[in-house]
């Protein structure tokens, strides 16, 4: 969690120590582990997320983990609260059950 300048929730974040974002009061980033990965910790993600859902816009956002890409995970926020589901998938299989969920994928995650 970061929050810009001499921040109390969490570490300091400059805005001339990275890439421009847009103008916000919190910042939620998980640590790069790679080109195409991230690590992050999902409890503590959940727990933000829900808090602060109130006050975010409206959002909805995937992951796919592990090597086999066999678990998709689905996040919202909607109407001020998060809704998250897990979905496990034969192995490989997360990509086409993204493109199910999100037909407007169709050809585009390969």
């Amino acid at each position: 969690m970061f929050e810009p300048g001499d921040g109390r929730r969490g570490l300091r974040f400059h805005p001339s120590d990275s890439a421009p974002r847009l103008p916000a009061a919190l910042y939620l980033e998980f640590m790069p582990a790679g080109a195409d990965m991230v690590y992050a910790q999902y409890e503590l993600a959940h727990r933000i997320l829900e808090s602060a859902a109130p006050l975010l816009e409206d959002a909805r956002w995937y992951a796919i983990l592990t090597q086999c890409e066999d678990i998709l995970d689905c996040w919202e926020l909607a109407a001020g609260r998060l809704r998250y589901e897990r979905h496990l998938t034969e192995e490989e299989r997360a990509r086409e059950m993204l493109q199910q969920l999100e037909p407007s994928l169709q050809g585009r995650l390969d």
